[in-house]
């Protein structure tokens, strides 16, 4: 599988969704099928962090389309201090882990409060 890279903003307070792919190494365009993988990913300060700042919730939407969609609840983003992280995405089969997307997370500072 291929990694790429894709920075992404989370506004502070808000819910968060959005849908991956994970590309097969052979073609940049080609989803990789990702049947009988699990997913995950988390948030952190900076790469030498070790503790997750946040993880997301992670869902293999179509494995055959390669796709997984992360999503975080609005109390989840409340905790999270604006400013620049880190983030990844990994899949997993047995033994075998591949990062399929890492980027930077810019969390947007909110100001309305809670409905």
């Amino acid at each position: 599988m291929a990694s790429r890279i894709q920075n992404i903003t989370i506004d502070q307070g808000a819910d968060y969704a959005e849908t991956f792919v994970a590309y097969s190494s052979k073609s940049a365009t080609a989803a990789q099928d990702i049947t009988n993988y699990t997913a995950n990913s988390d948030i952190r300060k900076s790469y030498y962090h070790a503790n997750s700042s946040m993880t997301f919730s992670t869902e293999i939407t179509f494995p055959t389309e390669g796709k997984v969609k992360l999503t975080a609840n609005n109390l989840q983003t409340s905790a999270l201090a604006p400013g620049r992280y880190v983030y990844d995405i990994n899949v997993s089969s047995g033994a075998t882990v591949y990062r399929i997307v890492s980027g930077n997370v810019m969390v947007n500072q909110g100001i309305s409060t809670a409905l």
